[in-house]
């Protein structure tokens, strides 16, 4: 390039880095005003076509779909620079209400101020209130994103918009021929990975467990021998019996076991358990933050940890859990309770760290009711809308009312 050609060029820029340096100047006088959560109602005759719809042609259960969803907006002291996150519910609502004052006044960008002030102190760090936490760490991520406009998961350091989902088949049938047909129907639908859920545990005795075994052993029969199968039994068994499936089901190599153990104690177990199965373990759905990953890890208990971003802290708390766990080479696949949050926090991670995510074919069709912007898989993949913040946008056409429940 000519040297008045690279002036020109260089000169062109300058405006456009002017506006975003005076952006991130007048930032720096933000302050969070408010905290509303808005209640959207829809048409229960047209939930009921839509379940329907979602649900035609397939063998799946859906979960009912509730008429009403709850959305956090937080304001600032600029019009138009504000959050907009959701869905929860009712009692996650109540939490963001009690800790709204607390957040009154706060830089919005000072995300992590934000977090700690909302986390020391309050003798109780795990279950709903920790979803408050999680749902007004994500809300203001959404905010920073809209303010620069950018994605959430660019605004992160990642560049990757299309993201390989698994089917977890949490709730469906686990008859022997419907699992078959389901199980057989989502491979032909293009998943490339599924997640199924036994439920039978050791007070059901032997016919229990050879059923557990039976499910892992169909599984395979139906999908083919290197199509990923993950297990979880949702804290059901404990040391004993998981080892004893483990040597069962090692030939029929699960992609991995997911909390075979219940959570007290579960990292000395978990430890015990991988030492001897070469079967991955995952666990974390119901684990807290930075704290409950570092025990795990120390304890070389896990091969995927699942900290979820709804009740782990939000997406600032799932950062600091992938940075952990790539210095131990470990994997981290987060629970999934709604993949808006999830989705740009694992696209802002390398593949190595977060290679792929969950999708609740039960449930997850029904969060996106509202949302004009559906995070549905197509061959097993989403794609993440290229809109500012986290991309939530709401179905006007589907809401019958839209009703601001705090402050009253």
């Amino acid at each position: 390039m000519h040297r008045r050609s690279f002036l020109k060029a260089a000169a062109a820029g300058v405006p456009l880095i002017s506006q975003k340096l005076r952006a991130a100047t007048k930032s720096a006088n933000l302050k969070i005003t408010a905290l509303e959560i808005w209640q959207a109602t829809g048409n229960p005759d047209q939930i009921k076509a839509y379940q329907a719809s979602v649900g035609h042609g397939t063998t799946r259960n859906l979960r009912n779909l509730q008429p009403s969803q709850y959305y956090l907006k937080i304001l600032t002291n600029e019009k138009g620079a504000e959050g907009f996150y959701g869905t929860f519910d009712q009692m996650a609502a109540d939490e963001v209400m009690s800790m709204a004052r607390n957040v009154i006044g706060e830089d919005p960008f000072a995300i992590d101020t934000v977090w700690e002030k909302l986390h020391s102190g309050a003798h109780h760090y795990s279950g709903f209130y920790m979803y408050g936490v999680s749902t007004i760490d994500n809300c203001l991520w959404d905010l920073k994103g809209k303010y620069f406009g950018i994605p959430v998961y660019r605004l992160l350091g990642g560049s990757r918009n299309v993201l390989e989902v698994y089917a977890s088949c949490i709730g469906q049938s686990l008859e022997p021929e419907r699992l078959r047909e389901s199980a057989a129907q989502l491979k032909k639908e293009g998943y490339t990975m599924q997640k199924w859920f036994p439920v039978r545990g050791p007070a059901d005795g032997q016919t229990g467990y050879e059923e557990n075994v039976a499910i892992i052993r169909n599984l395979r029969e139906i999908v083919g021998p290197n199509y990923p199968i993950m297990i979880d039994v949702l804290l059901h068994w404990d040391l004993t019996y998981a080892l004893r499936w483990c040597k069962d089901a090692e030939q029929f190599r699960p992609r991995w076991l997911e909390e075979p153990v219940p959570t007290y104690g579960q990292a000395e177990s978990l430890a015990r358990l991988r030492q001897m199965t070469f079967i991955p373990i995952a666990t974390g759905e119901h684990s807290y933050g930075r704290w409950d990953a570092e025990n795990l890890l120390e304890h070389n208990a896990v091969d995927v940890i699942q900290i979820d971003p709804e009740w782990g802290g939000g997406i600032s708390e799932l950062l600091k859990v992938c940075a952990l766990a790539s210095t131990k080479g470990v994997i981290v696949c987060p629970h999934n309770q709604r993949s808006t949050a999830l989705a740009h926090l694992v696209a802002s991670q390398p593949p190595a760290v977060c290679p792929f995510m969950e999708y609740q074919i039960d449930i997850q069709p029904n969060l996106y009711y509202f949302d004009k912007n559906q995070l549905i898989p197509k061959n097993s993949r989403i794609t993440i809308p290229d809109l500012p913040g986290l991309g939530i946008e709401l179905d006007e056409s589907r809401i019958v009312s839209m009703k601001k429940i705090f402050p009253a």
